[in-house]
């Protein structure tokens, strides 16, 4: 926004107080953000004698600040990339970007991406890190990093291998002392301590003909606040069938007969009768009510 009709000023304070910045603009002052300095135009006779006691600068003299300001911000990006590329070490790890795999495999032992150098690296000052990654080819010069190496397969299966085997000398499980004393051996192999347990004993076969067995269904009352009745038929042998309703039982559960004798005896196919005509009736009861829903509304209107 350079203009010959511009007066430059040099307003320091206005830099980090936002009342001096309203202050200065309700006296005629304006922001130049190009040239990033504050200015008033020369035809403004008020603005003249609001500014009088500010130091007045030059065009030229804004620009070599501004472009010795850009210089020093340069030479400290430098200086604090030197300083965060000290505690990284690039590594060349070919095709990770299109094997997953590899990647999730890298990221786990300590590799992250750059994206601004497109290249991996990690912290030579972990240790476990340095051990598992080391074997990567190092970046000298960013400008390595395109390159592809052909022993793709070869190196994948050594590093994978190399963690395996880390993990497995570090985290396998290992005889304890008490362990030894139980089993009466002086030593235990790893292959017995890692196996899978055995599945428990489950015979099948009586179990299919437990589902088989006839059912008695017992007809009862409304059960539900009376808990002793409840406990009475499960300590007699009674099940409780959740689907239909009802209480039943098999002639191989039973343990007291006498208590399920107390019941009248039943079919499933009366029970379903009953609750099917339950549910027409529901029904029934349902639309009845829209109906004198509708007749209502009607007789308002």
């Amino acid at each position: 926004m350079a203009n010959e009709n511009n007066q430059y000023i040099d307003v320091p304070e206005a830099r980090n107080s936002k009342e001096i910045r309203d202050s200065i603009k309700l006296m005629g002052a304006k922001w130049d953000n190009f040239n990033k300095a504050w200015f008033y135009r020369k035809d403004d006779e008020q603005a003249i004698n609001n500014f009088k006691t500010y130091k007045h600068l030059d065009l030229d003299t804004i620009k070599a600040t501004n472009a010795q300001k850009q210089e020093n911000n340069n030479v400290s990006d430098t200086q604090h990339n030197d300083q965060t590329n000290s505690d990284r070490k690039y590594i060349d790890v070919p095709n990770a970007q299109k094997d997953a795999n590899l990647r999730n495999l890298i990221k786990k032992c300590g590799a992250k991406w750059d994206p601004q150098n497109k290249a991996w690296f990690y912290n030579p000052n972990d240790k476990l890190a340095d051990q598992m990654l080391s074997q990567f080819k190092e970046i000298k010069t960013l400008s390595q990093n395109n390159a592809q190496t052909p022993q793709l397969s070869t190196q994948k299966k050594s590093f994978t291998n190399s963690v395996g085997n880390f993990f497995k000398n570090h985290f396998s499980r290992k005889p304890t002392a008490e362990s030894q004393q139980a089993t009466n051996t002086d030593t235990v192999s790893s292959q017995s301590q890692l196996q899978a347990p055995t599945a428990p004993n489950f015979d099948l076969g009586s179990k299919m003909k437990e589902q088989k067995e006839p059912r008695t269904y017992l007809v009862t009352d409304n059960l539900y606040n009376k808990e002793e009745e409840r406990t009475a038929l499960k300590n007699a042998g009674a099940e409780y069938d959740y689907f239909n309703k009802a209480w039943y039982y098999r002639d191989s559960n039973v343990k007291d007969q006498s208590v399920l004798d107390q019941y009248p005896k039943t079919t499933l196919a009366d029970i379903r009768s009953k609750k099917s005509v339950k549910k027409d009736q529901s029904l029934d009861q349902k639309q009845v009510q829209q109906q004198n829903k509708k007749q209502t509304k009607s007789r308002s209107r």
